[in-house]
C-alpha cells in the first residue's frame, strides 16, 4: 500500500518541530543550561512549546496514517491534516 495524504502533511510538521528543537538547543546554549529548565521561564516555554508539538503532532500524524490504511476518504484525511498544521503554525 502507498501513503500518499499523510507523507505530505508528516514533513511539514517535522520541518517545525526540528525549528523548535533549534531555538530549545539555542536557548540552552545562551543559557547555559543543559539539563531540565533552570528556572528560566523563556526556557521553560520553549520546552513545552516542543514537547507539545511532539506529543500531539505524533498522535495525530499516527491516527492519519491507520486511517489512510484503512482506504479513509483522502477528503477527511486532508481536513485533518490541514487542521494540524494550521495548529502547529499557530
Amino acid at each position: 500500500m502507498i501513503f500518499s495524504v499523510t507523507p505530505l502533511y508528516a514533513l511539514p510538521i517535522a520541518a517545525i518541530t526540528l525549528a523548535l528543537w533549534f531555538r530549545v538547543s539555542a536557548m540552552r546554549s545562551k543559557t547555559g543550561v543543559s539539563f531540565g529548565d533552570g528556572g528560566d521561564k523563556a526556557l521553560l516555554q520553549r520546552i513545552r512549546q516542543h514537547g507539545n508539538c511532539l506529543e500531539w503532532s505524533s498522535f495525530v500524524l499516527i491516527l492519519m496514517i491507520l486511517a489512510e490504511g484503512m482506504d479513509a476518504p483522502d477528503f477527511y484525511l486532508h481536513i485533518s491534516g490541514a487542521l494540524l498544521l494550521i495548529g502547529r503554525i499557530a
